[in-house]
């Protein structure tokens, strides 16, 4: 069990920004590395810190147009007042960071008349890599005082951290960086793997497609947890509505249970019970040969997974199969 899953009953955005909190406060290895990093993308120059640090979460703020709002993290140090917004799948919501911005000058300006010295403000997004340019176009709402770090970056510079003074604090970014990486890893070597996932399916298909299969499972909104397995599928049922009976199956099936050509000889499909009402890159329509493949009277819909090299990160998964998670308690089951 991960130590962190009653960290202050928080999950995703809030857990992290909890738990980077704690290690701010309580690790000088972790807050120099982290520094170190938001100094690196700094538009405003050197962060640096020698009498004065602060950090507090759940900052509230308010902007006379666009309302209120409140940051996941304000860090004081001399001369900067540094807001971080932290994403890690969620979209952005009206107004954020921009309505952050107001607040965090008026910060700084505060702190430069009690302090003597002049204070700038910055504002950060912290964000998974693949929501990188969608905060980049945030940032150029803005230009000069916002700036973009990922979660991946963090994860590779605090691996970097050999030793934790803080016996508390060593073991608490132990785990934070398991579950860091849980969050935005994948499976071992995916890109050398990836060519050999449709080259062949043999009977209840092959170790690698079990394996891949077994990584996006969660990925599905309520997916059962026995694997559907036969000589021309192996797979996993999720449903989208239960109450509704909408059903859905994901897995992979051999090229001769696809009446679309396919030039693989095995495929990562998705098939559901109901129709999705969007188009979505990465995500090709066919029809299987079995037209009632999740043994229904009513048409069943099915889409190929035509996944890369590059979808080597679970946010990689995610976002491609979004339509999926976004599906869910929105359909309604054919009558």
């Amino acid at each position: 069990m991960n130590i962190f899953s009653e960290f202050e009953g928080l999950v995703g955005e809030n857990l992290s920004s909890a738990i980077l909190h704690y290690l701010l406060l309580n690790s000088e290895e972790v807050r120099e590395t982290f520094l170190t990093l938001l100094s690196d993308k700094s538009p405003r120059g050197v962060i640096e810190f020698y009498e004065h640090f602060s950090v507090r979460k759940e900052y509230p703020t308010k902007d006379e147009e666009l309302g209120n709002g409140r940051l996941d993290l304000l860090i004081q140090v001399d001369n900067f007042m540094i807001g971080i917004e932290n994403k890690f799948h969620a979209a952005f919501q009206d107004g954020q960071p921009e309505k952050y911005q107001q607040s965090l000058s008026q910060s700084a300006e505060l702190l430069a008349q009690i302090n003597k010295v002049n204070v700038q403000s910055l504002l950060y997004i912290l964000c998974p890599e693949y929501k990188v340019p969608e905060a980049n176009d945030k940032v150029r709402l803005s230009p000069g005082n916002m700036a973009v770090i990922s979660w991946e970056e963090v994860l590779r510079r605090l691996e970097k951290i050999e030793h934790v003074l803080n016996s508390t604090a060593d073991v608490v970014l132990t785990q934070f960086k398991k579950y860091l990486q849980e969050q935005f890893s994948f499976m071992p070597l995916y890109t050398k793997k990836y060519h050999h996932f449709r080259s062949s399916f043999p009977d209840y298909g092959t170790n690698l497609q079990h394996e891949l299969i077994a990584c996006i499972w969660g990925i599905f909104p309520d997916p059962y947890n026995s694997l559907s397995k036969g000589k021309l599928w192996i797979g996993y049922y999720f449903h989208s509505d239960p109450e509704d009976c909408n059903k859905g199956w994901f897995g992979f099936i051999p090229n001769g249970s696809i009446k679309t050509p396919t030039e693989h000889a095995a495929e990562l499909v998705i098939a559901t019970n109901y129709e999705l009402k969007e188009q979505h890159e990465g995500l090709q329509e066919i029809e299987l040969v079995d037209e009632h493949f999740l043994g229904h009277e009513t048409k069943c819909f099915v889409y190929r997974v035509d996944f890369t090299e590059h979808w080597n990160t679970f946010s990689a998964w995610r976002q491609k199969l979004s339509s999926y998670t976004s599906a869910h308690n929105k359909v309604k089951s054919p009558r």
